[in-house]
């Protein structure tokens, strides 16, 4: 069984993904160009006004775009060739569900806090890892972080209702 085998079937093709990477990377320079306008792009007797460079960089990033649409419309090989399979998808869901779920806690919860569940979750979830030393490297994570960043380096990192309970601000 090859590796596309066992990884599921193809959500998308390498052509498919070439054609969308294109069109946005192709959508970003056009936004680089057109913002660069609200500034003067020419060149005076003191050099390049401040949109000059701004409005190059995005015609480069949209010639680029456009080379690599052709190059992606054109090929006839790049279209049965899987670029994401399922398999492949479910392990990146893996890695940025919690790290999503990190930010979203770390909005309600403070960064400490956090720090914690975030930690102790992946330790246990992808790791392998028993409930004792989950709990231990992720408080002593947390502890550490604010000792550096809140003590020493006079740093305050957010906090949330845990750290207010407790008064640690």
């Amino acid at each position: 069984m090859t590796d596309s085998e066992q990884d599921g079937h193809t959500l998308i093709s390498r052509r498919a993904l070439g054609v969308i990477t294109s069109l946005l990377t192709g959508a970003f320079g056009a936004l680089i160009s057109f913002g660069a306008t609200e500034f003067n792009t020419g060149w005076t007797e003191r050099g390049p006004e401040p949109g000059y460079f701004p409005f190059w960089v995005g015609l480069v990033i949209i010639a680029g775009s456009v080379g690599t649409l052709a190059q992606a419309v054109l090929s006839r090989s790049d279209a049965a060739v899987p670029a994401i399979t399922s398999g492949q998808a479910r392990r990146a869901l893996t890695f940025a569900l919690p790290m999503i779920g990190f930010v979203a806690l770390t909005h309600f919860l403070g960064l400490y806090v956090a720090t914690i569940i975030y930690l102790f979750v992946v330790m246990i979830w992808q790791g392998g890892y028993g409930p004792p030393a989950a709990a231990a490297v992720s408080l002593g994570t947390a502890i550490t972080l604010y000792l550096m960043f809140d003590k020493w380096l006079l740093v305050p990192l957010a906090k949330g209702p845990l750290e207010a309970w407790l008064r640690i601000y």
